[in-house]
């Protein structure tokens, strides 16, 4: 007599796909909300330096110049004629609190006079203009 070999049962093993996409999309929305995606500067701009500067806190209003005459207010491009909208757009309590400006080294004087002035004209009382502290 021949000897059978034992056959052998195949099953049939399926991963469950639902839980797996469950876990990807929580873990997708997780990272997209724990992630910050603004961009405060659109260029980079080199602070003038000084030796006798004075921290303050953070003002609502930052408005940045770069060294060609580009402005960004809070993240918003800009011009000077779209300033003075953006500016008057504003709650009363931000534009109390001052406006400063993060203005590249090279930048025209000419223009941040400008911007100063157009920042007068919306009825921000306080302009500040940031430096670096000198190493």
């Amino acid at each position: 007599m021949k000897k059978r070999r034992p056959t052998r049962r195949i099953h049939n093993i399926a991963i469950p796909m639902t839980p797996i996409i469950d876990i990807v999309f929580l873990l997708l929305i997780y990272f997209m909300l724990a992630s910050n995606f603004i961009q405060e500067q659109q260029f980079s701009v080199d602070l003038p330096e000084s030796s006798k500067g004075v921290a303050k806190a953070e003002t609502a209003l930052v408005v940045v110049v770069s060294k060609a005459g580009s402005l960004i207010l809070n993240g918003k491009k800009t011009d000077l004629e779209g300033l003075k909208g953006l500016l008057l757009s504003r709650p009363p309590k931000s534009r109390e609190e001052g406006l400063e400006i993060r203005a590249h080294r090279q930048a025209p004087i000419q223009f941040i006079i400008s911007i100063m002035d157009t920042a007068r004209q919306a009825g921000i009382k306080k302009v500040m203009i940031t430096t670096q502290r000198k190493n």
